[in-house]
């Protein structure tokens, strides 16, 4: 590969929005996963539970209802399709 750049995309982490944070993660736990205990974003108001894979990680993210942040206006629309992936986030370099 003399001359040719070499890009590698590693995932930094995806995130589950979901409606109930503690039934989430109680259920990855029985999938025999450690998972965090809640933490909150304290800037937003929401909480997350974070199950670690490898290099990797799983964001449980809750909390939702009733947040007054803009931030939240995008996700809440992603609960019409049900709880499910939200966004995933790749790892970069430079």
């Amino acid at each position: 590969m003399s001359g040719t750049a070499t890009f590698v995309r590693a995932l930094d982490h995806y995130i589950l929005q979901v409606h109930d944070l503690e039934a989430a993660g109680a259920s990855y736990e029985r999938l025999g996963f450690q998972v965090l205990p809640r933490m909150e974003h304290i800037e937003i108001g929401t909480s997350n539970r974070v199950v670690q894979i490898g290099n990797t990680y799983l964001e449980l993210f809750g909390g939702l209802a009733g947040v007054d942040h803009p931030l939240i206006s995008e996700y809440l629309p992603r609960f019409d399709c049900g709880e499910g992936l939200s966004h995933v986030s790749l790892r970069s370099y430079d």
